[in-house]
């Protein structure tokens, strides 16, 4: 009577198995109702290879005459003339920044050597924090602007000044 259960037993294993495993067929061929090829494709472009000012330091001579009492951050505006040449058909989304040693006084400023002066970059009428982004289409190069600016509560002393920053072209 063992025996027999055992082989009762066995076959129902058996049995079980199978129909799990005809589940498992008929579900498997049940799952792709439809299916479809994806094709990619795109254009590789290399990045803008480009030239700052024919590879000459950018000037921004604002003279020999500020009066020290007048430098407000909007008197002595200069123009940042510069020529921009990519040689790249890749037009959109460049980037230009200008970045400079910080300030210790005001947002975004630029250092000078000179204590209590900072320089305000400007692209058009907007103001431009030291180091930010700026994003152009070329040949449209961003008109750019900097403004002396005197800290708070300070009163410059005659003399020479001098600032530097870096110009940097990107394409995004």
């Amino acid at each position: 009577m063992t025996q027999i259960k055992r082989i009762t037993t066995c076959a129902g294993i058996v049995r079980g198995a199978l129909i799990a495993l005809m589940l498992l067929a008929w579900l498997s061929s049940q799952q792709a109702f439809a299916d479809a090829t994806i094709s990619f494709s795109g254009t590789l472009i290399s990045a803008p290879n480009c030239i700052i000012n024919t590879n000459n330091a950018v000037d921004v001579d604002f003279g020999d005459d500020l009066i020290t009492r007048r430098v407000d951050g909007v008197n002595y505006k200069k123009a940042i003339e510069y020529t921009l040449d990519c040689s790249s058909v890749a037009s959109n989304g460049m980037k230009i920044a200008i970045t400079g040693t910080t300030a210790t006084f005001g947002t975004g400023l630029i250092k000078t050597d000179k204590a209590g002066l900072g320089l305000q970059i400007y692209r058009g009428s907007e103001k431009v924090s030291n180091g930010v982004s700026m994003n152009f289409t070329y040949p449209d190069s961003p008109v750019l602007y900097a403004v002396p600016v005197a800290q708070d509560a300070s009163t410059l002393t005659a003399g020479i000044f001098t600032g530097t920053a870096s110009m940097v072209i990107s394409y995004q």
